[in-house]
């Protein structure tokens, strides 16, 4: 369970995220900032917290060298408001995840001055592995979150994006990659409306939202189509290699995010027959 808990005399909180690295400072919304630049927080602040748990105390100390960047949060009440945006920007997280096509992970937020140092969890996964690469954000990943904020912040209230969106941000926390791999196309697969597995309709789909020329298209829907089939062969037992499991995980993090940003871009899930219709539109020429 994930609490967020802010010193009253505040109006500015840090959420700490690891994930991410940005240049400089980007407005997210209207009331948070992606940023480098964040308090030091020394072990000594970590055990002298004694609202944490020990477990907490823990997983905060083991967060610190984690951090890569942070969302700051301002308000111009102290208090229940800056606690209150603080924590819908944990859904901040999720859309930098898709302007950046990369998982952007928060650990945990800080608040008050020296005196009076705030401290709480924000990740209800207490201990984890880093990820592997990180991903470089560049200014037009974060002007197209910040435009996008909005559609996004509707979106959320549909279920199914919702939950297509938790899949894909509970995914990078799972110990094996296969589970990683079936939890991302689950969430593809509910984006698609599909009840049953089926390749071609994915692949299909998932080209159709490509915003690419005609031919770039073909070979997305075919990488598409090898990426699940993968999928496939992972519900079936076969064995996977280390080096095609990572490849597997990568692809299909990959094509979820593109999906969900690309619902964003349009303030809507497509129907299921938007495609069908798209695609019966089309002739085979000479």
């Amino acid at each position: 369970m994930v609490t967020v808990t802010v010193s009253g005399n505040a109006n500015v909180s840090y959420v700490m995220g690891h994930g991410l690295t940005v240049d400089g400072d980007h407005k997210v919304s209207p009331y948070s900032t992606i940023t480098p630049h964040f308090p030091e927080t020394e072990l000594e602040t970590v055990e002298k917290d004694q609202s944490l748990s020990i477990q907490e105390r823990g997983a905060v100390s083991s967060m610190l060298p984690l951090r890569t960047f942070a969302l700051r949060i301002e308000t111009t009440e102290a208090g229940q408001e800056l606690a209150n945006k603080t924590w819908n920007a944990m859904w901040h997280f999720h859309l930098l995840s898709l302007s950046c096509g990369a998982p952007a992970i928060p650990l945990f937020c800080q608040s008050g001055d020296d005196d009076e140092t705030v401290l709480a969890v924000t990740n209800r996964h207490l201990f984890f592995h880093p990820l592997e690469t990180l991903q470089k954000t560049t200014e037009a990943q974060c002007d197209w979150a910040a435009d996008k904020y909005s559609n996004f912040w509707e979106l959320i209230k549909d279920d199914k994006f919702s939950r297509a969106m938790r899949y894909f941000g509970n995914s990078h926390y799972l110990p094996d990659l296969e589970s990683r791999i079936m939890l991302l196309w689950a969430g593809v697969e509910s984006l698609f409306n599909l009840d049953a597995e089926q390749s071609r309709r994915v692949a299909l789909y998932a080209a159709i939202l490509h915003d690419k020329p005609k031919e770039e298209k073909i070979a997305y829907a075919e990488r598409v189509r090898k990426a699940y089939h993968v999928r496939s062969r992972i519900v079936h037992g076969s064995l996977l290699g280390s080096d095609d499991k990572k490849t597997a995980y990568a692809d299909a993090s990959e094509i979820l995010a593109r999906i969900l940003s690309k619902c964003v871009a349009l303030g809507r899930i497509p129907e299921r027959k938007e495609y069908d219709q798209i695609a019966s539109a089309q002739s085979i020429h000479t």
